[in-house]
């Protein structure tokens, strides 16, 4: 299992541009990098684009229309327009067809991915402290490893069911009978 240390390392090149993102556009700079991720997940890869880009119009502009679809699933309403293609330089990125639209009609598993993102992997991502360890640790600062980067990391958020999603199935001897009042004096003593 890896550790935290190893995830930070691993995605060394999301912070620096989460740092790039924080100066441009504070507010939104998680959100954006976690669209981003996401959009990895589905072989858009705006990450390493962005990364390797030296035309700092062309950043700019693909920050613009990643705003525009964070905008998109901010909102229930349907499209303003028909053409859809609002966001060319994150379309020009995919392999199929691609444009505002999608986000308007997977809207329910764009915010889903997307959080799962800042729940997951983000939390370490955006995390002031862990990345100050990691770059006192690396300098030599510290002489071993802190218990925060050495710990494994669980990838997996727990997710509580939906209240209205969840079940109990009690069974009773039939040898010991027991009225409902007692089976509620039980489960609310």
């Amino acid at each position: 299992m890896a550790s935290v240390r190893d995830v930070l390392v691993f995605h060394k090149q999301e912070r620096r541009l989460f740092d790039m993102l924080a100066t441009r556009a504070p507010a939104f700079a998680q959100k954006i990098l976690a669209l981003w991720l996401w959009l990895e997940l589905l072989g858009i890869n705006v990450v390493a684009f962005v990364c390797g880009c030296r035309n700092r119009d062309v950043v700019g502009r693909l920050i613009d229309e990643a705003l525009q679809i964070l905008g998109q699933l901010r909102q229930n309403a349907p499209l303003l327009t028909d053409d859809g293609v609002k966001i060319p330089l994150t379309a020009a990125l995919a392999v199929e067809p691609f444009n505002l639209r999608f986000f308007h009609y997977h809207r329910d598993r764009a915010v889903r991915g997307i959080a799962h993102v800042l729940d997951g992997v983000g939390k370490l991502i955006f995390d002031d402290n862990l990345h100050a360890l990691l770059g006192a640790y690396e300098t030599g600062a510290l002489p071993e490893l802190p218990e925060e980067l050495a710990r494994p990391y669980d990838h997996l958020p727990a997710v509580p069911a939906p209240a209205d999603a969840r079940s109990l199935f009690v069974t009773f001897s039939p040898a010991f009978p027991l009225s409902l009042e007692d089976i509620v004096a039980y489960f609310t003593g």
